[in-house]
């Protein structure tokens, strides 16, 4: 099994420790949603900050809108960015449903999943694409090869597609070895 734990020294570990135990999303650990981004605000229901602020002038290169990068915590990777020019609040990380790929994507920056996946399974009590890719978030790679688990009879984890429908015991034995190899970034 490979021991490789990425160096970014912003995984969701880190932003629990410095927010004190919860994270600010744009878009239950206490997550506050502090930001929308949409190509028209008439497509809320809302039309004042009250649910978090409504973001339509910032788009990414592909078009699409986006929170602002000067309200995004860890900008290229940085541990803390500054925010100081951000007009709203400052987020730690993104849910980006995004309509037509395959699967998601994960990252210390958020969660990029199946738009139509994550619509149908909004009911369930975990979102298995979502799940997954915030173990990603928390420094866990995918276990897809032989080679990539950690023994040939290891137990189901969400971190093997299609192994789990659920985060298991074996994901939180996974997330304290990625803790203990950070943990001493930390002081407590």
């Amino acid at each position: 099994m490979s021991t490789y734990v990425p160096t970014f020294e912003n995984f969701i570990f880190d932003q629990l420790v410095t927010n004190k135990g919860s994270l600010n999303y744009c878009n239950e650990i206490g997550v506050k949603i502090v930001g929308w981004a949409a190509r028209d605000a008439s497509l809320f229901e809302w039309t004042d900050d009250s649910l978090g602020k409504i973001y339509t002038s910032e788009k990414d290169v592909d078009g699409v809108p986006q929170c602002p990068t000067a309200c995004y915590k860890h900008q290229d990777q940085a541990k803390s960015a500054d925010t100081s020019a951000c007009e709203g609040t400052p987020f730690d990380m993104s849910l980006w449903p995004t309509q037509n790929i395959d699967g998601g994507a994960g990252g210390d920056w958020g969660q990029r999943v199946n738009a139509e996946n994550l619509l149908a399974t909004l009911d369930q009590d975990q979102t298995v694409i979502v799940a997954h890719e915030i173990g990603h978030g928390f420094g866990l790679p995918d276990f897809y090869e032989e080679t990539d688990k950690p023994t040939t009879d290891f137990p189901v984890y969400i971190m093997e597609a299609g192994s789990s429908m659920t985060v298991t015991p074996s994901d939180g034995w996974m997330l304290r070895r990625v803790l203990e190899n950070i943990k001493s970034r930390y002081s407590f």
